[in-house]
C-alpha cells in the first residue's frame, strides 16, 4: 500500500477553487420566530438538503442526501430562529446602544440548536467600497464562537466578520458577479489559517513522541486531555500507541457504555443496506477488532480519491462520489466501523504537514481504549503530530473556530 508523504498531505490540504452554492430560505410568525426553512447545499462534489417544520417545541427536519430522505426530530426550549430572520427581528426590538438579546437559533447544517447572545455596541461610520456609510456595530456569541456585524437602519447587514477572521461586505449583485478585481490576489483559506512552527519535523510519521507549548486559546472546554495526550498547564505531551498492548476486542461490540458510538447519524448512517453490504465485503467473517480496523482503514484510503472539499460530509454521499478531503474520509470511515459494530468517532484537532500544522479531521476506535486512525495517511496508529481538540458530530467540530487564527504552536520535544 503506497503512503501519502509529508509533502503530498500538504498538498493535500491546500484548497483549490471550486465552485459553491448555498441557499436558506425560511417563513416566520408575525414575531419574526421560525415556522419553517429549507437549506440547500451544492458544490463540486456534495448535493444536500434539509428542510424544517417548527411544531411546539420540535423541530422536525427532513434530510436528503445521496437520493436517500431521513427524518429526524430536535426538541427545543423555547421557539427558535434562523440568522437570517434575526436581523428583521432586531430591527422590530429596536437597535440602541448597550442593548442585549439572547436568541435560540437552529442551525441546519447540524441539525442543532444554540443561543446567540447579540450585544448593540453602538453606531459608527464604515466605509463600504467608495462609500462612507452609518451603522450599528453588534457582536455577536453562539456556539462558543463570536463574530462582528455592522447592520444599517433598515436591518441589512453591511458588513461582517466571521469566527475565522473572514471579511464580507455587501455588494451590489453586478460587484459580486464581476468577482475579484484586476490585481486582487486570490486567498488560500487553508495556508492562511496554518499555525507555523519554530522547528521542521523531517520524519513526522516516525515520532513516538512529541511534546510542545500551546497558546492563543484557553484548554478548557475542548477535549485535549485523553489517553495518548497528556496536558500540563499549557504543555501538550503526546505519545503514540502501541497496538502491542491492546486487550483482545471482538466485534461487534457490546456495551452499553459505547452505544452512542455505534448509532447511525443523519451523516453517519450505518444502518444503510448500502454501507452494510459494503462492510460485508471488506471485513468478511473477520471478527478480531485490530483487524477489522486495519481493513476498513485501507478500503477508504485507497478507494478515496484525495480531494479538496467544501461539503457536510454524508458516508452515503462520500461513497457515491469515492471523494473529499480528511472531513469525507473520516465521516466514510466512521460509519463502515459503527456497521461493522466496532466504536468509532470522528475527532477534529491540527496534524503537521510540510512546514506547519494545519486543520485536520481523523478517526478513533474502540480497541478496549480509545485509539487513533487516520484514513488519508493510512496511519493506525495515527503519529504523533496528530492534536487532538474535539471529538463530537458535526455541531461539536464548529468549535473549532475558536482554534483557527489564534493557535500558536512551539515545538519543545520531539523523538
Amino acid at each position: 500500500m503506497e503512503i501519502l508523504t509529508v509533502h503530498e498531505v500538504a498538498q493535500l490540504l491546500k484548497c483549490t477553487p471550486q465552485t459553491i452554492w448555498a441557499s436558506t430560505t425560511c417563513r416566520t410568525d408575525p414575531s419574526f420566530a421560525l415556522t419553517s426553512f429549507i437549506f440547500r447545499l451544492r458544490s463540486d462534489v456534495v448535493s444536500f438538503e434539509v428542510s424544517g417544520q417548527v411544531e411546539g417545541k420540535t423541530v422536525r427536519f427532513e434530510i436528503l442526501s445521496a437520493g436517500k430522505t431521513r427524518q429526524e426530530v430536535l426538541r427545543l426550549r423555547r421557539p427558535p430562529h434562523l440568522f437570517l430572520n434575526l436581523r428583521p427581528y432586531l430591527v422590530s426590538e429596536g437597535l440602541e446602544a448597550g442593548k442585549s438579546f439572547r436568541v435560540p437559533v437552529v442551525l441546519p447544517s447540524t441539525l442543532s440548536q444554540a443561543d446567540a447572545v447579540l450585544t448593540v455596541e453602538g453606531e459608527e461610520a464604515i466605509r463600504i467600497g467608495s462609500e462612507t456609510r452609518q451603522a450599528f456595530r453588534i457582536e455577536v456569541s453562539y456556539a462558543g464562537m463570536e463574530a462582528t456585524s455592522w447592520y444599517d437602519h433598515q436591518g441589512r447587514v453591511l458588513k461582517e466578520v466571521t469566527p475565522m477572521g473572514l471579511t464580507m461586505i455587501r455588494e451590489s449583485a453586478g460587484q459580486a458577479r464581476r468577482g475579484m478585481k484586476k490585481g486582487d490576489e486570490a486567498v488560500d483559506v487553508t495556508s492562511s489559517t496554518m499555525v507555523p512552527v519554530n522547528k521542521t519535523l523531517h520524519a513526522p510519521a516516525d515520532l513516538r513522541y512529541l511534546r510542545v507549548l500551546l497558546e492563543g486559546i484557553d484548554p478548557a472546554g475542548f477535549e485535549i486531555e485523553g489517553a495518548r495526550q497528556h496536558l500540563q498547564g499549557a504543555t501538550l505531551e503526546v505519545v503514540r500507541e502501541a497496538l502491542t498492548s491492546l486487550p483482545a476486542t471482538t466485534v461487534p461490540v457490546s456495551d452499553s457504555a459505547l452505544a452512542a458510538y455505534l448509532e447511525a447519524t443523519p451523516f453517519l448512517q450505518s444502518d444503510d443496506e448500502r454501507i452494510q453490504e459494503l462492510v460485508r465485503q471488506i471485513v468478511g467473517q473477520e471478527q478480531d477488532g485490530v483487524e477489522v480496523a486495519r481493513r476498513l482503514m485501507e478500503w477508504v484510503y485507497q478507494n478515496l480519491e484525495k480531494r479538496p472539499t467544501v461539503s457536510l460530509p454524508s458516508a452515503l454521499e462520500v461513497l457515491d462520489e469515492r471523494a473529499g478531503d480528511c472531513n469525507e474520509h473520516a465521516a466514510l470511515m466512521a460509519a463502515l466501523a459503527r456497521a461493522a459494530g466496532l466504536p468509532a468517532r470522528i475527532v477534529v484537532g491540527v496534524v503537521y504537514a510540510g512546514s506547519g500544522f494545519f486543520y485536520h479531521a481523523w478517526n478513533e476506535v474502540w480497541l478496549g481504549r480509545w485509539i487513533s486512525i487516520d484514513p488519508v495517511m493510512a496511519q493506525f496508529p495515527a503519529d504523533v503530530t496528530h492534536l487532538k481538540f474535539i471529538d463530537g458530530g458535526f455541531e461539536e467540530q464548529m468549535r473549532m473556530a475558536q482554534v483557527i487564527g489564534r493557535l500558536s504552536i512551539e515545538i519543545l520535544e520531539y523523538r
